[in-house]
């Protein structure tokens, strides 16, 4: 690609990224702000802030291993900054995940107008369960990045270390592949 696309698309990339860090750290500043000032917050605020502060530290952690795969391609595909740029990737996409799913969840009891027993009940409990539900969460996307990082690493060694014997064409694929 010509030099001049790739500083356009790269500043362009940047700009955006810096929009999504701002309302992201904008949202976790003012819920931060609130909640040193009452001392609590409300059930649908402590969401909104995990997931404000998880999508800010997950756009930081996507523009800089942007930045350094393209600046440093060979340190990148064979140092371990790929492994752990990976961890935490995984971490905080699926802690995202998470915290994005318990908020759909909190508006849709808010919202739903049904009167079962059991939705009644709860649709009474889910808000004070809220803190014990986001550590939940938060345990499960480190149990499920670890995972993913163990596996990962295996994978990789296990293919860096034994000899392949194919043709130039196959090794070509695969380390674009990779």
């Amino acid at each position: 690609m010509q030099p001049a696309f790739t500083a356009l698309f790269m500043l362009l990339f940047v700009l955006l990224c810096f929009l999504g860090i701002l309302a992201n750290g904008f949202i976790v500043l003012v819920l931060s702000r609130e909640w040193r000032r009452l001392g609590r917050l409300l059930p649908s605020d402590m969401i909104l802030m995990s997931l404000g502060a998880s999508r800010f530290c997950l756009q930081w952690i996507g523009m800089v291993y942007n930045f350094y795969s393209f600046f440093h391609p060979g340190e990148f595909s064979k140092g371990p900054a790929q492994e752990l740029f990976g961890l935490q990737w995984e971490f905080l996409n699926s802690a995202t995940f998470w915290f994005g799913t318990w908020l759909s969840v909190l508006f849709c009891m808010k919202i739903a107008n049904l009167t079962h027993p059991t939705f009644l009940w709860l649709k009474w409990r889910f808000p004070r369960s809220v803190p014990w539900l986001l550590l939940g969460s938060l345990l499960i996307s480190t149990v499920v990045s670890l995972l993913f990082f163990w596996g990962n690493y295996a994978v990789n060694q296990g293919f860096f270390i034994r000899e392949v014997y194919e043709n130039m064409t196959y090794m070509e694929r695969v380390n674009m592949i990779e």
